[in-house]
């Protein structure tokens, strides 16, 4: 699936293991910090990573700037989530 050109205003964007939710947008909690919203770009795209997510407990993977913000590069860190809206983006 292709994302729109013209991307919502968000803090940052997650790879999650179900497809399907590309265009989601969900907020996390990192911390006790404040809720941030992260637009849901990409996704496993294997069963094999899609196994190692769910036998790993990896509920979702942030991007680069988001990790770096947190400090959690090279880690996983635990978090609050809530599922927020669809976008409803479509292939052009």
């Amino acid at each position: 699936m292709d994302l729109p050109k013209d991307l919502p205003d968000v803090d940052g964007f997650v790879a999650v293991e179900d497809c399907s939710r590309i265009g989601d947008i969900v907020y996390v909690r990192f911390e006790g910090g404040l809720w941030e919203s992260f637009l849901i770009a990409d996704c496993s795209g294997s069963r094999e990573t899609s196994r190692w997510m769910d036998r790993n407990g990896i509920g979702f993977e942030v991007d680069y700037a988001t990790a770096v913000r947190w400090d959690t590069v090279g880690y996983g860190a635990d978090v609050e989530i809530l599922v927020g809206q669809r976008i409803g983006y479509a292939c052009d």
